[in-house]
């Protein structure tokens, strides 16, 4: 038998590095846009990139085990462009219930802090540090924080107009599979920009 390894794909790549593609992603004009490229195209990687150059991405996937395939793909990179484990950890986060129940089980948060716990990060996940941030969300974590029915004492509100100022891209991935629900705010969060 005989192996054959492909080194690159056959796609060209610009002075930055990235496909045009990739290139698209992160620099087209428009506020709304649709890409639609096979798996291994790179779109995940061009936000990975992005935030090299000091960008912050919200990164919504349809699944808690996509979300957290995607954070230690994220951590990985970060590790190959010299950033340390605690530059990686304060410069990615992962909102999802299983982050949840970590945080709780490390005595990171109390039991009901969770919410506000994220409407900190929704503003800044590190700022002693220089560097793009990266929030890998699912939808219902983010209506959890949109759709709260009231203020827990000592919070503050947080709402679609917040997450489109504090992100210079929000990524809807896989948006196809996305439920009625998180298809809904993707719709508003496209009509608002």
């Amino acid at each position: 038998m005989n192996t054959v390894t492909i080194r690159r794909h056959a796609v060209r790549s610009l002075d930055n590095g990235l496909s045009p593609l990739q290139h698209d992603l992160l620099t087209h004009p428009a506020k709304v846009r649709i890409a639609d490229a096979p798996t291994g195209a790179g779109k995940s990687y061009a936000f990975q990139r992005a935030m090299l150059t000091g960008q912050r991405i919200l990164f919504i996937v349809p699944t808690r085990r996509l979300a957290q395939n995607l954070l230690y793909s994220l951590r990985s990179f970060l590790a190959e462009q010299g950033w340390s484990q605690e530059q990686r950890d304060g410069k990615a986060a992962l909102w999802s219930s299983d982050e949840t129940r970590r945080l709780q089980d490390s005595g990171v948060i109390g039991e009901k802090q969770i919410t506000g716990y994220r409407i900190r990060q929704l503003y800044e996940l590190d700022d002693t540090r220089e560097g793009g941030e990266m929030i890998i969300a699912i939808p219902e974590t983010v209506n959890s924080i949109l759709l709260r029915y009231r203020l827990d004492m000592g919070q503050s509100d947080a709402s679609p107009l917040d997450f489109l100022t504090q992100f210079d891209h929000i990524v809807f991935d896989e948006f196809h599979t996305i439920d009625p629900r998180g298809y809904g705010m993707a719709g508003v969060f496209a009509r608002l920009a």
